[in-house]
């Protein structure tokens, strides 16, 4: 339904909002959480905006990802292999190749890294138990709470664990 991302120096975003979604699999907590924390629904089906560090895109997931400034191109524009990184990995990485139209490792473009990190896993490596709805936001001592579920805020939320869970590591060392 949407995607965020955000890079390790947090100096670029990519946002989307997908037109194409199956609004039959729709369910009163899908609609509470995630379709009322869309931001482009004033937007027209089609849409792209830059704003600062953030590319926003309005529209089915070819569109999305094939436009000149969607997915695939901001994907390269950083011109080294990425690692994706997400919050309950599996299930993410599987819709982001599907987004790609990539099924296996060994084709996906050369500018990402066929394995992502799960940061919930470095999370439970470090010692920590994954609990509750607001685990990832108390760790964080996050107090605005009112756009979780928006794909670039919770993008947001994963860079910025990940990022504590480094300099916790670090100064352990």
């Amino acid at each position: 339904m949407s995607l965020g991302m955000v890079s390790y120096d947090g100096k670029r975003e990519f946002y989307a909002e997908f037109t194409d979604y199956d609004s039959s699999q729709i369910d009163e907590w899908l609609e509470e959480n995630v379709l009322e924390n869309f931001i482009l629904s004033e937007m027209e089906d089609r849409s792209y905006l830059e704003k600062e560090k953030t590319r926003f895109l309005r529209g089915d997931v070819d569109w999305v990802v094939s436009h000149p400034k969607g997915l695939r191109e901001w994907l390269q524009s950083f011109g080294e292999k990425i690692i994706c990184a997400s919050c309950g990995n599996t299930y993410d990485w599987v819709l982001f190749r599907s987004l790609l139209g990539v099924k296996y490792k060994e084709d996906l473009p050369d500018y990402l890294d066929g394995w992502a990190m799960d940061v919930i896993s470095l999370f439970r490596w470090e010692g920590h138990t994954p609990g509750g709805e607001d685990f990832k936001e108390d760790f964080l001592e996050m107090r605005d709470r009112s756009s979780k579920h928006n794909a670039l805020v919770d993008a947001h939320v994963a860079r910025e664990l990940y990022l504590k869970l480094e300099a916790n590591r670090r100064l352990s060392n």
